[in-house]
């Protein structure tokens, strides 16, 4: 539905004044609103309150702010909320300088709007099922067009053994919609890095946005190798920018980004929340991770030929997903499957831990509390690593990705 066929009014306070049971499990809470144009109510669910203080949150902390209002605390499911919890929420939410807004119906929106009209636009946007955040920002230029202008040869040391050798790096012209061309250096891992993370994000596009795995050797950098390779990405970058679906951001310095925006129809500001729709949508879930952990082990019942039994380890990750929003999913695993994570991003990154072979697993406590140390350190370098991507399967459905932070 295009935005001018839904009436909009200017929310001038909100209030939850009664709650219902569910008849499966949980609870839906009457909110009370006043607007510019009279008063309303509506039931939503408790998520969608946990869904607007989690956008909200994130705005803030991407706006700078670090003082978090106390009411966005809230708790993760609502058998201790009661409605002065929620009701201290939702003043909290209202006093902010983000806008937001509240659906009730197919055709009403209430929004509640940005206080300080000097400031830039700062929109989130919540949708049906979503609560990921969608922003503007001063820092931020959006992408037209991007290609490889040219290329140097420079002599880089390598930062453990400080052994020099020579390395391309190329010249990326940027072209933005409001802030003019920008010029950039970059490495072929850039260009690398970005291909992986688009692949993973349009998996039916793999072939169109693949790109060979290693930059040039020292003993490739000719001029007609290198031409050869600006060709190729170019022709990827070329892909990139012109893909409706895709979206992905280049970071300029420590302060400027610019971002290809994915292209959708009429896209609507304002974060709007929404009942559970009625029926099932089809809309494929992205889920991040925000941390993962190792939380504990279990013995198998079979045991091998030489008489050890098998061990798995509970891998508990938070993550925020665009259909429903902080969730933790916990998997067991064999320690092969870690294995194989630490092995495929070896070599990607500085510092990153290795994992002894697995070949002596049994039951002996010492060993497994040695692996579940190791695994947790593990995790907390690929988690806190800007530059890595990587994913985890839960089920045949749910992939976990650790986005990379551009």
């Amino acid at each position: 539905m295009a935005v001018g066929d839904t009436a909009t009014r200017t929310l001038l306070s909100a209030t939850v004044v009664e709650r219902r049971s569910l008849p499966s499990r949980g609870y839906q809470y009457k909110l009370h609103i006043v607007s510019d144009k009279g008063e309303l109510c509506v039931w939503h669910k408790y998520k969608t309150f946990q869904n607007l203080a989690t956008t909200l949150t994130i705005q803030l902390l991407h706006d700078g702010v670090t003082d978090i209002p106390h009411g966005f605390d809230l708790p993760r499911d609502d058998t201790t909320v009661d409605l002065p919890l929620l009701n201290t929420f939702l003043l909290a939410a209202v006093e902010t300088d983000l806008d937001w807004g509240i659906r009730i119906d197919a055709t009403t929106v209430v929004y509640k709007p940005k206080r300080r009209s000097s400031s830039s636009s700062s929109f989130s946007f919540v949708d049906r099922k979503s609560s990921m955040a969608h922003h503007d920002d001063t820092a931020q230029r959006v992408l037209v067009d991007a290609r490889i202008l040219d290329a140097r040869v420079v002599r880089v040391a390598h930062p453990e053994t400080m052994k020099e050798y020579d390395v391309v790096q190329y010249c990326l012209a940027l072209e933005t919609r409001a802030h003019g061309p920008m010029r950039i250096w970059r490495r072929y891992s850039t260009f690398s890095s970005l291909a992986t993370s688009l692949q993973r994000q349009c998996p039916r596009m793999r072939h169109e946005l693949d790109l060979p795995e290693a930059d040039l050797r020292s003993s490739q950098l000719s001029a007609s190798n290198i031409q050869s390779r600006i060709e190729v990405l170019n022709q990827f970058l070329l892909v990139a920018c012109k893909t409706p679906l895709l979206e992905w951001g280049i970071r300029i310095d420590a302060d400027t980004c610019v971002y290809k925006r994915k292209v959708v129809d009429e896209p609507r500001q304002g974060i709007v929340l929404y009942e559970e729709p009625a029926k099932a949508c089809c809309v494929s879930e992205n889920v991040s991770l925000i941390s993962a952990k190792i939380a504990g082990f279990r013995i198998g019942a079979r045991k091998d030929a030489a008489g050890h039994a098998s061990v798995k380890y509970n891998l508990q990750m938070d993550c925020l997903s665009n259909l429903g929003g902080i969730c933790t999913y916990s998997i067991w695993r064999r320690f092969a499957t870690f294995e194989e994570l630490a092995k495929s991003v070896a070599g990607l990154a500085p510092h990153i831990p290795s994992l002894r072979a697995s070949d002596d697993e049994h039951h002996d406590k010492a060993l497994v509390q040695r692996r579940i140390d190791a695994l947790n350190h593990l995790f907390d370098v690929l988690s806190a690593c800007d530059e890595l991507e990587w994913a985890i399967r839960v089920d045949a459905d749910t992939t976990v990705y650790k986005h990379r932070v551009v």
